[in-house]
Formats: C-alpha cells, sequence, structure tokens
C-alpha cells in the first residue's frame, strides 16, 4: 500500500524508472508551458499597468503591476533561452512560476482590495495545476503553503461576509484545483510513458529495419563478390551482362584471360599457392581495366569489358600485363576483341566469343611452347 502511495505522489502513478524515463518530455512540456503563460502574462499586466496610468487610487496596484511587468518577462526569458539549454532546470522554474502567481494572486484578493471578494488567486488555484505536469505531491504542497497564506492575509484584512465567502471559496477551489490537477499529471504522465515506448518501439523498428537492410545489402554483396579475389562473380556477370552496352558511347572492349597452370600449382604446392596467385592475377586485372567490369567467371577465367577504349589501347595493356605476371613467374592467355558502332548492331555474344575464341588460340600456342604447363603431362 505505501509503494502504491509513493508511485502515486511521487511519480504520478508510473514508477520511479518510468518517471525518469519521461522527465526530459515533462520539463519540455513544462518549459513552453512557462513560455506561454509568461508572455500572456506579461501582455495582460502591461496593459493593466498601462490602464491603471489614467485611474486615480490604485498607486499599490501600480507597484504590482510594474513588478509584474518586470518578473513576467524575465521567466519567459528564462524559459526561452536558459532553461532550454539546462532543462533540469526546469522543476526550479515551475515553482517560481507557482510562487510569482500565487502571489500576485494574494496581492490583489486579500492585500490590496480587501473588500472585494478574491477572484484571481481563486482563478489561479484551479488553473496552475492543471497546466503544468509535476509530481502530485510537490502540486499539494506548493498550493497548500500559498492557501495558508492566503487564509492568514484574509483574517488579518477582510471581515465580515466577504471573509467568510473567501475562506469557503478557497476551501472550494483549491481541492478543486488540486484534484483535478493530481487527475490530469496522472493521465499526462501516463501519455508521456506511452509516447515514450511508442518512440522506443519505432527506434527499435527503424534499428531492425537498417540493420535488414545491411543484412541484405551484405547478402547481395556475398552473392556478387568473389570471396577469394574481391571481383565480381559469376552472379554479378550474369546480372550484368546486358546492362554494359548502356556503359559505351561509342566503342565496347572485351578481354577474355585465362590462368595457365593453376590446376598444377595446386596439386603440387597446395591450394594456397594457387589462391595466391588467382588474388595477384585479380589485383592486376583491376589495376589496368579497373573493377567496375571486371568479372571472375570460373575458376580460373577472368573477362573484362572496357568501354570506349582504343583498339591498341586494349592490346597494349594486354601484353603489358601478361609481362607482369611473367615477372612472377605466372603466365596467362588472353583474348581480346573490339566493337565499334559505326560496324552496326551489337552482338554480345559475338563480342564474348571473339575474345574467347582469341583467348583459346592464344592457349593452345602456350602449351604448344610450354608443355611441361599442359594438364595432361605428368611433370612440371
Amino acid at each position: 500500500m505505501q509503494e502504491k502511495i509513493e508511485c502515486l505522489f511521487l511519480y504520478g502513478g508510473i514508477g520511479k524508472e518510468d518517471y525518469l524515463k519521461v522527465r526530459p518530455m515533462i520539463d519540455e512540456s513544462n518549459r513552453k508551458t512557462v513560455l506561454a503563460l509568461s508572455g500572456f502574462a506579461t501582455v495582460l499586466i502591461l496593459f493593466m499597468l498601462i490602464s491603471s496610468m489614467s485611474v486615480s487610487g490604485v498607486g499599490m496596484n501600480k507597484i504590482v503591476y510594474a513588478a509584474g511587468a518586470i518578473i513576467s518577462p524575465l521567466m519567459f526569458l528564462a524559459a526561452l533561452f536558459f532553461i532550454k539549454k539546462n532543462q533540469k532546470l526546469t522543476p526550479i522554474l515551475v515553482s517560481m512560476a507557482y510562487s510569482v502567481y500565487y502571489t500576485y494572486g494574494i496581492l490583489i484578493g486579500a492585500i490590496l482590495d480587501p473588500t472585494e471578494k478574491t477572484v484571481t488567486f481563486m482563478v489561479l488555484l484551479v488553473l496552475l495545476p492543471i497546466i503544468f505536469i509535476d509530481r502530485p505531491i510537490r502540486v499539494i504542497l506548493i498550493t497548500l503553503v500559498f492557501v495558508f497564506i492566503f487564509i492568514g492575509f484574509c483574517f488579518q484584512n477582510k471581515t465580515g461576509g466577504i471573509l467568510e465567502n473567501d475562506l469557503l471559496d478557497v476551501l472550494v477551489f483549491s481541492t478543486l484545483g488540486v484534484s483535478v490537477g493530481t487527475f490530469t499529471n496522472l493521465r499526462a504522465v501516463r501519455g508521456f510513458l506511452n509516447l515514450a515506448k511508442n518512440t522506443e518501439l519505432l527506434h527499435e523498428k527503424e534499428e531492425l529495419l537498417k540493420e535488414k537492410e545491411h543484412l541484405l545489402e551484405e547478402l547481395e554483396k556475398v552473392g556478387k563478390e568473389d570471396k577469394l579475389t574481391g571481383m565480381k562473380n559469376r552472379n554479378a556477370y550474369e546480372l550484368e551482362l546486358y546492362e554494359i552496352p548502356r556503359i559505351m558511347q561509342d566503342t565496347l572492349g572485351c578481354v577474355y584471360i585465362d590462368v595457365n597452370g593453376l590446376k598444377r600449382l595446386n596439386d603440387d604446392y597446395g591450394h594456397s599457392r594457387g589462391d595466391e596467385m588467382l588474388v595477384y592475377v585479380a589485383q592486376k586485372i583491376k589495376e589496368y581495366f579497373g573493377d567496375e567490369f571486371a568479372y571472375r567467371i570460373g575458376g580460373d577465367e577472368f573477362i573484362v569489358f572496357i568501354p570506349d577504349p582504343e583498339d591498341m589501347e586494349i592490346s597494349t595493356k594486354v601484353e603489358s600485363i601478361s609481362a607482369d605476371f611473367r615477372k612472377r613467374d605466372y603466365y596467362i592467355s588472353a583474348g581480346w576483341s573490339y566493337y565499334d558502332r559505326v560496324e552496326g548492331h551489337l552482338s554480345l555474344q559475338w563480342l564474348i566469343e571473339a575474345a574467347e575464341n582469341r583467348m583459346m588460340e592464344k592457349k593452345i600456342q602456350f602449351h604448344r611452347e610450354h608443355p611441361e604447363f599442359d594438364r595432361r603431362t605428368t611433370s612440371w
């Protein structure tokens, strides 16, 4: 029972942990409330101050209006600038708002004009607990403090029916303000908690969506990337093949490369040596031709498309890359083909087959000149 009472009056019925979770939202709501209330009060008090200038016999009222015309703008500026950067101080600002406006209501109703029924203070008793969101216990304590102050000044300055009416009104309106204020506070705090939970769920969904997108990107990357060399693989080649003509303006080159001796290197020295050769070959292909349209389409086969090259440019690059491989005692058979738009319609199949056929011719020639690399032989 005690825990439920503490939860109700200290944390708005949602528990300490949840209350601390929504505290920033409460503080920001109260800051905006102080901003609106002090702004409205500044305009109203200035109007009353100006109006009192033409009325005789309200000397003390002018002093109160003048003080209000100074304090309200200060509270407005504090809420607008200072508290916005230091939200933890918002409860202090809220307590000041209670104190300032309750004091103002007491001055007007019980000190400056004790012969009339108090209206302003009664309105504030109902209004302030409703418009601010605060711990119920603090709302009750602040209200009680100023109710007792008001009652003290009533006994000092009021008499007869006016005193009786104000005493009755202050009991009714303070009870009403505290009761309705507590109820609205509980609902507001619960609403902030629901909003916080929904926001957390939304963030979790966003994180899950981001994670899902990341996983899909990774899966797509894995599906299109050769794990060993980092080049695009055969899946990417088949998916992108018919998009390749769009990259060219006038000419398109195709280079078909086959690595010689991979099987024998794997058999005699282990797959790590074969992998080392393939990685080096891929690195050089990307270095000479770029990696956007370079693919590893088989264990020892690579194909590259070159947009808008010169025919001699392809030949020169193939000779240069072959020379680099020979320095490492690696050997390739490379064939290339060349298409120019003036020749008519582009046939990708023809372009690839022409490069592959030329590669095969080079490969046959290589094995004739280097029978030790022939897979059918039994020696290196």
